[in-house]
């Protein structure tokens, strides 16, 4: 397709006039970036950042249907690979990001931790499902504070922060962040986008808390990590495939 214009998902979820797209054209995007995220775990890759900032949205000519007044998105991309690594670099570690742009998308397991720790898939899936989340509402979760962010007003109940220094509160229980979250995925999505969408995104927010594990360098937990791009198949793609064919007025295949 001609494509003339492209924004960071960040970007556009900030802008005034975000309520201007179809349904069906949203899922769609939702359904393609899950993809991108699993074809890069199929290759071996892990992204290390799967944020609204890392993924550039593309637009169509005409930037907006001048009849309905909707936005032309179409493929999204994703960027931002300074933290990719190969999947067998097991013993690869990083320190989770102090910044909020950055922080609030990492799994509660990595951002509580101590020092370096291992980044895995689950996190990327983790990282996906607070994207999922933002798209199903069409707002961001962190708005613009001079040459920074801060988590909007909407997303102040769920996300345990330090007003005074504008750092996310590590000292938060991983439980009860992962329980924060849940809960207003559950409040805020069924009304805005579905209870399918939602279970969708509850699903990819639940990665790596049902494994019993704690320590990711356990050798046991190699076992754990064999299943995870299936799982991401059956109960995420696959969904989200059925219900933008739905929404979409087409037929299953």
């Amino acid at each position: 397709p001609n494509v003339s214009t492209a924004f960071t998902l960040r970007r556009f979820l900030t802008m005034e006039e975000t309520d201007c797209h179809a349904l069906d054209s949203r899922l769609s995007f939702a359904l393609q970036l899950a993809i991108a995220v699993h074809v890069l775990h199929t290759l071996g890759i892990i992204h290390g950042s799967i944020r609204p900032d890392s993924i550039f949205l593309t637009f169509r000519e005409p930037f907006r249907d001048h009849q309905t007044g909707r936005y032309n998105i179409t493929t999204p991309y994703l960027a931002g690979y300074h933290k990719a690594r190969c999947d067998v670099q097991k013993n690869e570690l990083d320190s989770p990001s102090r910044a909020l742009s950055e922080g609030i998308y990492h799994h509660p397991w990595y951002l509580n931790r101590e020092g370096d720790q291992p980044y895995a898939m689950e996190d990327d899936i983790y990282g996906l499902g607070l994207c999922l989340f933002e798209i199903g509402l069409w707002k961001s979760m962190l708005r613009r504070d001079g040459d920074g962010f801060i988590i909007d007003d909407w997303a102040e109940d769920f996300f345990e922060y330090r007003k005074s220094d504008g750092e996310l509160d590590r000292t938060c229980p991983v439980a009860m962040r992962h329980e924060n979250i849940i809960r207003a995925a559950k409040r805020l999505l069924p009304l805005k986008i579905g209870n399918a969408y939602t279970d969708i995104v509850v699903t990819c927010l639940s990665f790596g808390f049902n494994d019993g594990k704690d320590d990711r360098r356990d050798k046991a937990y190699e076992a754990i990590r064999a299943d995870i791009s299936l799982r991401c198949v059956k109960d995420v793609l696959y969904p989200l495939r059925r219900l933008q064919v739905r929404v979409s007025g087409g037929s299953k295949k």
